[in-house]
């Protein structure tokens, strides 16, 4: 039932015969949103055509009880794609009938072709102007995109300026002060061109200072390498430094227990050269002369350093000072 109020509708623009089929499709479903907005078209269509207000202020009730069901799920899309968009079309012919047989491809064309001349040149503009009124219409009341709607209106009355439908349409939009909207497109077009202006100038700012911090962090990833660079050669001056000292503290270290080595060495060797051809009895007396020259060595030495500190200690005796008040006096005098 729907369908065929629509193809009423869309395709042959009987709007009152629509009507009564899309109220009868209502009274079965009155809960289908997509049918409550093609009802409602046809009839602000057919109050247009009649110039009944009833039809008008029915039709808006439908129009918000549309809404009401739809809630933005856009349920009109289905007929509007099946059946009020391909009427747009340059080849489609109201008028033409169907289910005529054709024998080949070529009929076919040659159909099309003469539709199409028809269309152009046998004055059918009344057609025309009507299908893009329900263009305007869907735009106006469905979509609600205002701007288009007005364009709509004004390419149907160029077509067919005498048409009370399309007259009483634009007169009903005119007066409520909707022909001074702009289309959706074009404010969504402009909206672009101010969002990407805005956009290119704060990316601009981003870029600058982005460059501007990358700069930054240049110069100081420089100079903390410079710092780096200049600390790695302090480092190894210093490890360098450190490294020839312990070799040279090592080496004379060594020098130190190689001479020490070297005299043990020596004196084994004079001792054991010395005792060649000896018995153990002159070996041993000889042992015993160096042990004994030692010690006289030694008592020498200690006589020496106690006549030392008895000369030093004699010294100090004869410089003597006796301190009476603040007075000083010494024995020589």
């Amino acid at each position: 039932m729907a369908r065929y109020a629509l193809a009423k509708h869309a395709i042959k623009l009987d709007y009152k015969v629509a009507v009564s089929l899309y109220r009868a499709s209502l009274s079965i479903d009155p809960g289908d949103a997509s049918i409550q907005f093609a009802y409602g078209m046809a009839l602000v269509s057919l109050s247009g055509l009649e110039d009944n207000e009833d039809l008008y202020k029915e039709a808006v009730d439908s129009f918000e009880l549309a809404r009401d069901l739809d809630k933005d799920s856009r349920s009109y899309q289905w007929l509007e794609t099946e059946f009020f968009t391909p009427t747009q079309h340059s080849m489609w012919d109201p008028l033409r009938r169907y289910g005529y047989q054709t024998k080949s491809l070529g009929d076919v064309v040659m159909a099309a072709i003469e539709s199409k001349s028809k269309l152009r040149n046998d004055g059918n503009n009344e057609l025309r102007a009507r299908i893009i009124c329900n263009q305007a219409l869907m735009a106006q009341w469905i979509r609600q995109d205002y701007g288009q709607a007005n364009q709509l209106y004004i390419e149907a009355l160029l077509l067919s300026p005498a048409d009370s439908m399309i007259v009483a349409c634009y007169h009903k939009f005119f007066s409520q002060g909707l022909a001074v909207h702009l289309p959706k497109s074009e404010l969504e077009r402009a909206r672009m061109l101010q969002q990407r202006l805005v956009f290119t100038r704060e990316t601009r700012e981003e870029r600058e200072a982005r460059l501007k911090r990358l700069e930054q962090e240049r110069i100081i990833r420089v100079k903390m390498q410079g710092l780096t660079r200049d600390r790695g050669i302090r480092e190894g001056a210093m490890d360098r430094l450190k490294e020839a000292m312990e070799r040279e503290k090592m080496y004379n270290l060594e020098d130190h227990v190689l001479r020490a080595k070297i005299a043990v060495i020596t004196r084994q060797r004079e001792g054991i050269v010395g005792s060649v051809g000896k018995s153990a009895a002159e070996i041993a007396e000889e042992r015993k002369k160096k042990r004994e020259e030692a010690r006289a060595a030694k008592r020498k030495q200690m006589v020496s350093k106690r006549k030392k500190d008895k000369k030093k200690k004699d010294k100090n005796k004869d410089i003597k000072k006796k301190v009476v008040g603040k007075i000083t006096f010494s024995d020589t005098t």
